[in-house]
């Protein structure tokens, strides 16, 4: 019986070192928008149970009209996503530019609320409306749009939200006063338990009044007992860019109040530039996780996180270091999503550039019992569709192992004009197998007199899973290609003219599947010189010789 147990044992501990976990893609990305002319961006996502889900985007409408838009969705358990009732328009004010919608959802609740911000210089503000989820039809406004902010300060913009329960939320923005040229960050409490959303005590400051420094980029997340926590960018000079917190306890819905001063984040990383704060609420009490992009002294962009502990009565404490969420391959990040899976797992997604290219890329990391967070399999690409770029990324999680993640896609210029879209897709977490090497690759050789052309066959890698790969080539020592090798990722194409030298390249292709699983193959280009190199150096040496000889 031991060797029975033991015997067991070591078969489950090989199952679950051969087979991570991951979130795998359900089908093919899909688009949302059902009006495509001019650019649909920015989006946002929010869950409101394990199946339902709504999104919101910028709409253009014209050269100098945008408009906010949304739409539900629904994923049945062993289906695919569907719409439900028709997209529908946020902003009941249409001139001019209204943008950058984010949304909350009350999970397992029939209303959401949805704040955005108006640029038209005659109704310019911060603007929310409420709805009434439908099971099976398009959402009901419930109530008029109404201003968020006071309309005493200018220029308010990046505004999101948070709900404290189903009767409450508290919306955030950044703003001038009007005497100062210096961004704040502000708050606002509502009751939405009346027809329109009505406010609940004074507008909130919630940054230091007493700090000459512009502040900007704020993020909310809602703890328990009305407790929250805002993040935001913290800037005192042209290159000092910080990342600041500060708790509020809004248990007393009139008379909100500040726990302690306001607490630097990104202490680590005083001599980088910190950016674009997201703080979520994790475990099931006092915990959050801050975010940011950390920029080095060589532009590199990085994800940084830090986990914090706050007993609702003193000021936040760190339980760990910062720690770098993005690997070191990423080197341009652009945004951060971030959502709490089950059993402490906290996924990232962010947007990443590299040679000028966008993908979303996604990162899964495991908090355990004593704060130290531990990456969970490897750093992964959130698109599968690698023909288009992708911007923008928001991630919601709707419980059961299924996550939808959100971006816009930027579509080929038409008319010298680009369009974009929204797009999304459904993941389940799964177990995972890395990718196979099935066949070799071949030999190549060439000179400047024949071209190199060589696409290598589908068949060369495989996934046990069916997974779609994606291909990177690199030199054998992890160096670029010359530059007279093009790689097409896609056609799986090596094109170029050589030089004309005699050497040998030893080049590597590595294949990696959804879950950043990856396995190399490699093959040799032989470079010669061109026959037309030897004649012409033959010609001329004989020449050489023969002048030599006459004179």
């Amino acid at each position: 019986m031991a060797f029975l147990k033991t015997t067991l044992f070591f078969f489950l501990f090989f199952i679950v070192v051969l087979t991570e976990q991951c979130p795998k893609p359900q089908g093919s990305s899909f688009q949302i928008n059902v009006h495509s002319t001019g650019n649909q961006d920015h989006p946002s996502v929010s869950a409101f149970n394990d199946y339902e889900f709504v999104c919101t985007w910028t709409s253009e409408k014209s050269s100098s009209s945008d408009d906010i838009s949304g739409q539900e969705l629904r994923w049945p358990h062993g289906g695919y996503v569907a719409t439900i009732g028709e997209e529908f328009l946020v902003n009941n004010h249409t001139n001019d530019v209204q943008n950058k919608a984010r949304l909350a959802t009350h999970f397992d609740h029939d209303m959401f609320v949805i704040i955005f911000h108006s640029e038209d210089p005659s109704y310019e503000g911060i603007y929310g409306q409420v709805y009434t989820y439908t099971e099976d039809s398009t959402p009901i406004k419930r109530g008029k749009e109404f201003q968020a902010d006071s309309g005493m300060n200018v220029d308010p913009k990046k505004d999101t939200l948070t709900l404290l329960d189903s009767k409450t939320f508290v919306a955030v923005w950044q703003a001038k006063p009007s005497d100062s040229s210096n961004a704040n960050i502000y708050s606002q409490i509502f009751n939405i338990t009346t027809t329109t959303p009505t406010k609940i005590g004074e507008e909130m400051l919630i940054n230091d009044e007493n700090d000459q420094a512009t502040h900007g980029d704020p993020s909310i997340a809602n703890l328990v007992n009305d407790m929250f926590i805002v993040a935001y960018e913290l800037q005192d000079g042209e290159e000092n860019q910080k990342i600041f917190g500060q708790a509020i306890d809004g248990s007393t819905l009139s008379d909100p109040q500040k726990i302690g001063a306001q607490f630097e984040i990104s202490s680590k990383d005083n001599e980088n530039k910190n950016l674009k704060p997201e703080v979520i609420h994790i475990g099931s009490e006092y915990q959050f996780l801050v975010s940011w992009i950390s920029q080095n002294e060589n532009e590199d962009q990085m994800v940084m996180a830090q986990l914090y502990e706050f007993d609702g009565a003193s000021q936040p404490t760190k339980l760990s270091e910062a720690f770098q969420v993005s690997t070191d391959a990423v080197t341009s990040v652009k945004k951060i999503s971030v959502a709490e899976l089950d059993s402490d797992q906290i996924f990232f997604v962010y947007q990443s550039i590299t040679d000028g290219w966008s993908d979303i890329q996604g990162s899964i990391f495991s908090i355990r019992s004593d704060g130290e967070s531990v990456r969970f399999g490897q750093e992964f690409y959130v698109n599968t569709d690698t023909s288009q770029q992708k911007e923008h990324p928001m991630v919601s999680y709707l419980g059961s192992s299924r996550i939808i993640a959100v971006w816009n896609t930027i579509n080929e210029e038409t008319d010298s004009q680009s369009t974009s879209d929204i797009e999304a897709q459904s993941y389940i977490i799964q177990n995972n197998n890395k990718p196979q090497i099935k066949n070799s690759l071949s030999e190549q050789t060439c000179s400047s007199s024949t071209e190199l052309n060589y696409q290598f066959a589908s068949d060369t890698f495989e996934d046990p899973d069916g997974d779609q790969l994606r291909y990177t080539a690199f030199l054998d020592d992890d160096s670029s290609l010359p530059d007279w090798i093009t790689f097409d990722r896609n056609e799986r194409l090596f094109t170029g003219t050589p030089p004309n030298e005699s050497t040998q390249l030893k080049i590597t292709v590595m294949a990696t599947d959804v879950c950043g699983e990856s396995v190399t193959n490699s093959f040799n280009i032989n470079l010669e010189v061109s026959p037309s190199y030897r004649v012409a150096f033959s010609s001329l040496l004989f020449l050489a010789l023969y002048l030599l000889f006459l004179f």
